[in-house]
């Protein structure tokens, strides 16, 4: 029996990761010294804990992220790219550089923060500055990628892995959300958003890029069958990147004028000037390397693709520069400013499409999905030869529609300051969008497992808990980022647990399973829904107390809360029950049918499960 040897790296690959790095380091310092990002100078009289804590805080922030990019990229590979590679040893090595990175990060930002050098660091100086932004996500993000490091490197299935890489995305966008742009300015709602999405489409970008270079550079089939998958997301996540950084940028700068001119605006520029040199390279390899690699000559395709990854770890060092170089003074919002966007006018049915507040990621998000669901029905229709249900289709829409409404209508401009409709609108991402969404069978046309029932009955009563007795929900309310993250979380957990009901596809668990996991959310919401109704604390009262609102009592709002809640709680149990009679249905004594030749036989219905598998 012959074997095959693996062909060896090139110089070109082993000096690929020097290169990245060399190039990142070098451009962040350049950039940041160039631009008025490096460590400031302290006016006499204060402490200050001396240029080598201000350049190790820069510094390991830039390997931070790079060993992030690092971490999404093989777990890229693994889930998407080329399904089931082993890149166990990879991601293990990464996220564990990720952690410390984010660790030390963590550290010298801590002395930064609080003027002290490291070794002077104390409890009480500790406890000053241990709750900013700034030091919870460093330690955040280390805590993340340390569990990555134990865990990632064996996922058991696609749904392990998909979660796995939804974790290492969550951890890679929780630094930059402490910036300029997103450190929680009024009306920087969509500056943030688009930054989310910048940064997002970057990290996606640049580490499949990486995953295939690192990975797949000896794999010549490998790289065939991964390269065109990768081409196909490299194509919208540089249209994505392009856009959000093009909103993030001008939410900062604002129309042409003096600050255009600023070490800010430099460093843009010269992100756009890597991104032109980029968007070249994506040309090259459409046009020339992408035929080749098709043809079994995969040399041209790694070639451009490592010297594309030194300008990507160029950009990388930009990205870093950008986000310690001092924005313009316009940024800096005025009281009125912070008085007119927390206190809209009175709640009103115009209002709605009046105050609409239309969010890019969102928009991204949402029309991501429908793209593809499109695609997938129209593939689903070629392979059966039958056409999908229209119904179908309907469905999907409205349930986007319906997360459209809650998160970019006028809705979105009271949910920061009325409890009922910040409630509301994550009851009806819990519930309602969920229905809508798994009628149109999104499940079945990726062929993807349902997770367990049970799994998101336990995450949604730990949410309702944390609502009641944590910071969670006035986090939620006073950051834009944080509402995102709530409404991501609803609809998740919606999703999770109603799956297994409306689209539980191939190898599904038992209905009963589904039906004790919606009861037992509906049993949480009605915990809750009591608590608000009759309860005499006010929940998020600072938040409120500091709002004043001159057209609402916040009380009372709270009754009305616990009202939306109880119905949801209502609609959980409805869905339940109609489960449970269809499930007694089709377990119960069936009434035997004449057969052939006059024997009996029992008769079979079709039940849901058995018919999810065609259109």
């Amino acid at each position: 029996m012959s074997t095959r040897a693996r062909p060896r790296a090139t110089s070109t690959h082993r000096s690929v990761l020097p290169g990245v790095v060399g190039a990142s380091v070098a451009v962040a310092v350049v950039a940041m010294v160039l631009a008025g990002g490096g460590p400031e100078e302290v006016p006499p009289g204060l402490s200050d804990p001396g240029p080598l804590v201000g350049w190790g805080v820069r510094l390991a922030r830039l390997a931070s992220d790079l060993a992030a990019i690092a971490t999404v990229g093989s777990l890229l590979l693994t889930v998407a790219l080329l399904p089931g590679r082993p890149v166990g040893r990879a991601v293990r090595s990464s996220a564990t550089c990720w952690s410390v990175a984010a660790a030390v990060t963590w550290f010298l930002t801590m002395s930064e923060a609080s003027g002290v050098a490291p070794r002077d660091l104390d409890v009480a100086t500790v406890s000053r500055v241990v709750g900013t932004p700034q030091v919870s996500a460093a330690a955040s993000v280390a805590l993340l990628a340390a569990a990555l490091a134990v865990v990632g490197g064996r996922p058991r299935g696609r749904w392990e892995g998909r979660g796995l890489l939804g974790v290492a995305l969550g951890a890679a966008l929780a630094m930059p959300l402490t910036g300029h742009v997103a450190g929680g300015e009024p009306g920087s709602q969509a500056a943030t958003s688009a930054l989310l999405v910048h940064v997002l489409a970057a990290v996606l970008w640049v580490g499949g890029l990486a995953a295939l270079v690192l990975h797949l550079r000896g794999d010549p089939a490998g790289l065939s069958v991964a390269a065109p998958r990768f081409s196909r997301l490299a194509l919208g996540a540089f249209l994505a990147l392009a856009g959000g950084g093009a909103v993030s940028a001008a939410g900062v700068l604002g129309p042409p004028g003096p600050d255009w001119f600023s070490g800010y605006a430099a460093v843009v520029a010269a992100k756009v000037g890597v991104l032109g040199v980029l968007g070249a390279a994506g040309h090259l390899h459409r046009r020339r390397t992408m035929p080749r690699l098709g043809r079994g000559e995969p040399g041209a395709f790694t070639a451009l693709a490592s010297a594309e990854l030194v300008w990507m770890g160029a950009a990388a060092g930009l990205a870093v520069a950008l986000s310690r170089t001092p924005p313009p003074a316009a940024l800096a919002p005025s009281v009125d400013d912070h008085v007119a966007f927390s206190t809209p006018p009175v709640l009103s049915v115009p209002g709605v499409v009046t105050q609409a507040r239309p969010d890019v990621l969102v928009v991204t998000v949402l029309a991501t999905a429908l793209v593809w669901y499109v695609a997938a029905a129209r593939s689903a229709s070629t392979s059966t030869g039958s056409r999908w249900p229209a119904r179908r289709t309907v469905a999907f829409v409205a349930g986007l529609l319906v997360v459209f409404l809650v998160l970019c209508s006028g809705l979105a401009a009271w949910a920061p300051v009325l409890l009922s409709v910040h409630l509301g609108s994550l009851v009806v991402l819990l519930v309602v969008a969920p229905t809508l969404l798994l009628a149109g069978r999104p499940l079945t046309l990726a062929r993807g497992r349902v997770p367990a029932p049970l799994v998101g009955a336990s995450v949604a009563c730990a949410v309702v808990l944390l609502v009641q007795v944590g910071p969670v929900l006035e986090t939620s309310l006073r950051s834009s980022a944080g509402r995102l993250v709530a409404a991501a979380v609803a609809l998740a957990i919606g999703v999770a647990l109603l799956a297994p009901l409306l689209d539980p596809g191939p190898g599904a668990g038992r209905p009963a399973d589904a039906v004790g996991a919606v009861g037992l959310v509906a049993l949480g919401l009605g915990v809750l829904a009591v608590r608000l109704l009759v309860g005499d604390g006010l929940l998020a009262a600072d938040w409120f107390l500091e709002l004043r609102l001159g057209w609402s009592d916040p009380l009372r709002d709270q009754r009305v809360a616990g009202l939306v809640v109880a119905a949801a709680a209502g609609w959980l149990l409805l869905v339940g029950a109609e489960e449970a009679l269809r499930g007694a249905h089709r377990d119960g004594p069936q009434e035997p049918v004449p057969g052939p030749g006059g024997q009996s036989r029992t008769s079979t219905r079709p039940t849901r499960s058995s018919s999810v598998t065609g259109p």
